[in-house]
């Protein structure tokens, strides 16, 4: 990349990281929206705000097909700022890497996917399919930009969202938040004669988050605690969850009377220790679909709390393609109705499959290929990305194998060699999707 074309790229970076979009603070996202959208139109794109100017639109090529390229720019908040050696809300570069929140995830893929955009429409080239980038302004929390965008407007036939891992992320895992609620009875309320009986629990901070702490108090005033190791729940196994050491504990130490807060203990500990769900049903029925390794269900009771009402307990879910969103729900009812609990809320984004044989996915992985000397493998994501909010979508950069994920990390980076990789990456695949005459959409599974 020359110095000029690089210089002008990261100072247009640097405007839209200057401004701080978290995503509550939607006078600030909407700034952001207008400053990329104002760079794009200054480069000659034709550029849009859609759905109450959440949802911005940049747009080149001409034809029916269109390839879509999803980003956002809402970020998460900065935390302690005492943690940056760099000011947060700027870029900065430093040995060789650019610093500052959104570098990452996801203002410098956005910024640098207009950049390959205006390389392909300068070069002259007869453009053969629309290009569409998508810019999002809610990734962060709940998508409400994005699921009324998909509601309101037509779809991409196919696309990628520079925000997740190179290679390519073909395959990625379901997400189900259960919140369940196991009301108090008359024996609860009763005190015992003989024995304590568990009167508080408190586990958990976060749905997405193996729980590290665990604290129950017993009728007899005296607390109990228990350590585990937090991890995130896409890999529940990589940490321990407290719940299931304070199960470990209890049993081993007291002698306890039957509540619904033992019970509900003691139904967690049963039921998803081994993380994968099968005393629920929900083992899963096969690793690999169509050829493809989509990994197992798992599950993760991650925060337990007893209210006035009772204990509520949030579940979280990652599953693989084959899993449905009704079979999920059929085995927790299930459970609910044996030990006297009810679903009072949930959250559910659907898993991720894409063919490698998909003709665009086959010119991501030549672009890959070209400029990395490397083989395009495909990889599974166990997050959530813009990925499950359309069809025939795949993740595609920007960390790459053996790169560190400052993502939602103090001095967040990308590499400064790594984002004139990612450029020539992009131009290559959006240039040959773009001018070739040939159909690019992947075929129905």
């Amino acid at each position: 990349m020359e110095q000029i074309l690089r210089d002008q790229m990261l100072e247009d970076m640097r405007k839209v990281v200057q401004i701080p979009s978290v995503s509550s603070d939607k006078v600030n996202v909407e700034k952001a929206l207008d400053c990329f959208l104002e760079i794009a139109a200054g480069m000659g794109f034709h550029t849009e705000k859609l759905v109450d100017g959440q949802i911005g639109i940049v747009e080149m090529g001409e034809g029916d097909e269109v390839c879509g390229i999803l980003v956002h720019l809402d970020v998460v908040d900065i935390g302690d700022e005492s943690q940056w050696f760099v000011p947060p809300y700027d870029v900065t570069v430093k040995d060789g890497k650019v610093y500052g929140r959104g570098v990452l995830d996801d203002k410098g893929s956005a910024i640098m996917s207009l950049y390959a955009m205006k390389a392909v429409m300068d070069s002259g080239k007869p453009l053969h399919k629309k290009i569409r980038m998508i810019i999002g302004t809610q990734e962060e929390v709940e998508w409400v930009d994005m699921y009324e965008y998909v509601a309101k407007y037509d779809l991409p036939d196919y696309a990628f969202t520079p925000d997740g891992h190179f290679p390519i992320g073909n395959v990625e895992k379901g997400y189900y938040d259960l919140v369940m609620n196991f009301a108090f009875n008359e024996a609860d309320v009763q005190p015992s004669a003989d024995l304590p009986k568990i009167v508080a629990i408190e586990c958990g901070v976060a749905s997405n988050i193996v729980p590290e702490h665990c604290t129950v108090i017993l009728s007899n005033g005296e607390i109990v605690t228990a350590d585990g190791m937090a991890a995130h729940t896409c890999l529940p196994d990589k940490g321990v969850n407290a719940l299931f050491k304070m199960k470990e504990k209890l049993d081993a130490e007291y002698k306890l009377a039957d509540n619904t807060c033992k019970k509900v203990i003691d139904m967690l500990y049963d039921y998803f220790s081994d993380f994968v769900g099968a005393k629920l049903g929900l083992a899963p029925k096969e690793e690999y679909y169509l050829g493809e390794y989509i990994h197992k269900n798992m599950y993760t009771p991650s925060v337990i709390k007893t209210t006035e009402d009772g204990v509520e307990v949030v579940v979280n879910g990652r599953f693989a393609y084959t899993t449905t969103k009704e079979e999920i729900r059929t085995a927790f009812e299930k459970m609910c109705g044996t030990y006297g609990g009810e679903i009072v809320g949930e959250d559910f984004l659907p898993a991720v499959f894409v063919s490698r044989e998909a003709p665009y996915i086959k010119e991501l992985a030549k672009a890959y290929e070209n400029v990395t000397g490397t083989e395009a493998e495909f990889v599974i994501d166990y997050g959530a990305s813009y990925c499950k909010a359309m069809p025939n979508m795949v993740s595609f950069g920007p960390i790459f194998p053996g790169e560190v994920d400052m993502c939602h990390q103090a001095n967040e980076y990308m590499s400064l060699d790594k984002i004139e990789q990612m450029y020539d990456i992009l131009q290559q695949c959006i240039g040959s999707i773009a001018c070739s005459e040939e159909s690019m959409k992947p075929k129905e599974a």
